[in-house]
């Protein structure tokens, strides 16, 4: 009976043990979890952030130079605008033409020298495109030749392109010829007149470029590099035909980026290209909704339109959110571009229907997240320590049983064999 008992006693000593060790496992865990938070918000409070005198980037700090000094001479200021034969034109801003393929059209443009001293302007045309980054109108770089609107038009009979397949200094040579040459006396204009050929061949829907007035400013000394500046004119041309505008909008990506404090919010961007992949002038106006799982709503964005997008151009539209995004483990970016009139002639086209496009990025809380990996290992070690406890106790039970079972059996046989000695 002894024995049962020293045996029980063993077996609740051990599970108790097993209980304490678990416990201080767990604590321990729990206390080097709180010092990894702790070192690490130190970390980000001690680090230096980069400023005037310290680089951003190891090797990224340069020798500071003072600023070239600017160029003897007074400034140049100019401008390029609508005009009629004999003056300016104030009813218009900009060139909107509806022709047919083949039909000649005959305007003049106004170049006006704003500066103290005579000027001479390289007058020409180019093609007009959209800048991928701004989204606004703009034009080829002055080093390639024109293929479409800005290669029919010939300024004061000059010529408007270059043969197709030239290259090197053979089309700098040519390039340099287009168009005309101006000189501009101070606080004066000229007015050049122009023409545009519709070739016959001319695909329907709207047709982009620009006429240029172009100076070229001449550094200082031999090695010095001449720098090209242009201001010019924009130029739409509708040639007649079926029309069939159309917007797309595709690559959609949404960002999160968490702040310092890893238990607060963070900032949030969602980008996406916006393309007219049809054959009209259309401007944009677009919508993003921001939205956690199973919809929660977080924010809703509005961008600037985007105006005048031309056929086949590409405009990136960039939106953000700067403060207040939480984390939320996934974020849903739902993008909604609807078409608007563009500009002059396009004010009555009908509308394509709107177009859509999402995106998806996550936003984990990782702090949060692993303190919740803890505590549910904490249950988790909790609960398998009571079952193992509970079977512990359950063979302590069970051979305590066995054990007294066997000491009342010895009994009974000691005492049955103490009964039958006598009769020997």
């Amino acid at each position: 009976m002894t024995n049962s008992r020293a045996a029980f006693s063993s077996s609740l000593a051990n599970a108790a043990r097993s209980g304490i060790r678990l416990a201080a496992l767990a604590l321990v865990a729990a206390l080097a979890v709180a010092a990894a938070i702790a070192q690490s918000q130190a970390a980000h409070a001690a680090a230096p952030r980069p400023g005037a005198s310290q680089p951003a980037k190891p090797g990224a700090a340069k020798t500071s130079k003072p600023a070239p000094s600017k160029p003897a001479g007074p400034a140049v200021t100019w401008s390029v605008s609508p005009a009629t034969a004999t003056n300016f034109d104030a009813k218009r801003n900009f060139y909107d033409y509806s022709a047919k393929p083949g039909v000649t059209l005959s305007d003049h443009v106004a170049v006006t020298n704003y500066s103290s001293r005579p000027i001479a302007f390289h007058v020409y045309a180019a093609d007009g495109t959209t800048d991928y980054k701004t989204a606004k109108f703009t034009l080829i770089s002055g080093k390639k030749t024109s293929k479409d609107l800005g290669s029919w038009v010939s300024v004061e009979g000059g010529p408007s392109n270059c043969p197709a397949g030239q290259t090197g200094a053979k089309l700098t040579a040519c390039l340099a010829k287009l168009g005309t040459t101006v000189t501009v006396q101070p606080k004066t204009a000229v007015i050049i007149p122009f023409r545009v050929a519709v070739p016959k061949n001319a695909s329907p829907g709207d047709h982009a470029a620009g006429i240029v007035a172009a100076y070229t400013e001449k550094g200082n000394g031999t090695t010095a590099v001449a720098v090209e500046q242009r201001v010019g004119a924009r130029v739409y041309l509708r040639v007649a035909g079926k029309l069939a505008p159309s917007l797309r909008a595709s690559g959609a990506v949404i960002g999160f980026h968490g702040g310092m404090n890893p238990f607060g919010g963070g900032s949030a961007s969602v980008g996406f290209d916006l393309t007219d992949s049809g054959n009209t002038r259309l401007s944009a106006g677009t919508t993003v909704k921001v939205t956690g799982p199973f919809g929660i709503p977080v924010t809703t964005l509005t961008a600037p339109p985007v105006e005048n997008l031309l056929p086949g151009g590409v405009a990136h539209v960039q939106l953000s959110v700067p403060k207040g995004v939480p984390r939320l483990f996934l974020l849903f970016g739902g993008i909604t571009v609807k078409a608007q009139h563009a500009d002059g002639n396009a004010t009555g086209d009908v509308l394509p229907g709107s177009t859509k496009a999402s995106a998806m990025t996550w936003a984990v809380p990782w702090v949060w997240l692993l303190i919740a990996l803890v505590v549910a290992a904490g249950v988790v070690g909790a609960l398998w320590w009571r079952r193992r406890s509970r079977e512990q106790l359950a063979v302590a039970l069970h051979q305590y049983v066995l054990q007294v079972q066997a000491d009342a059996a010895r009994g009974e046989l000691v005492a049955h064999a103490g009964e039958q000695e006598p009769q020997r």
